[in-house]
C-alpha cells in the first residue's frame, strides 16, 4: 500500500481497469474464499520463488545476491498484468521477501508475510473502501 502510493506520486501508473476484488459479493463466504485463495497464492509463490528458484539460482551462480535478484526478476515478471505501478511494488515486496528468506532461512516467515500483505490489500481493503 505505502509502496504503491509512493510510486504513484513519482509517476508510475496502475492498470486502467482495476483488478477485480476477491470479495465481490462482500459476504462472509466471499471473505473466507478470498482468504483461502490468498493463502494458496502465498504458499505456492513463496515455495516456487524462494524455496525453489532462489536455491537453484544460488547453486548456478554461487551468489546469494544474484539468487535474490534473479528470483525477484522472475517473480516480478509474473505480475505484468498489474502495470508499471504493480510491477514496481511487486518487485520491492519480492526483494524484501527474498532477503527475509535468506536471513530467517524459513519459508514459513515469508509465507505468513506474503499472506498478510495480500490479505490486507486484496481482501480487507476493498471491504473498507465500500
Amino acid at each position: 500500500m505505502f509502496v504503491d502510493q509512493g510510486l504513484k506520486e513519482i509517476g508510475f501508473k496502475a492498470p486502467s481497469t482495476p483488478l477485480p476484488s476477491l470479495t465481490a459479493g462482500r459476504g462472509l463466504f466471499d471473505v473466507l474464499l478470498g482468504a483461502v485463495l490468498v493463502m494458496v497464492v502465498a504458499f505456492s509463490e513463496e515455495t516456487i520463488f524462494c524455496g525453489y528458484l532462489m536455491l537453484r539460482f544460488r547453486y548456478l551462480t554461487s551468489s546469494p545476491a544474484a539468487a535474490v535478484v534473479l528470483s525477484t526478476i522472475v517473480f516480478t515478471m509474473g505480475h505484468g498484468y498489474e502495470g508499471t505501478l504493480g510491477l514496481s511494488s511487486v518487485a520491492v515486496m519480492g526483494f524484501i521477501f527474498a532477503l527475509i528468506y535468506l536471513w530467517r532461512k524459513s519459508l514459513v516467515t515469508t509465507m505468513v508475510m506474503h499472506f498478510i500483505q495480500d490479505f490486507l490489500v486484496i481482501v480487507l481493503l476493498p471491504l473498507v473502501r465500500r
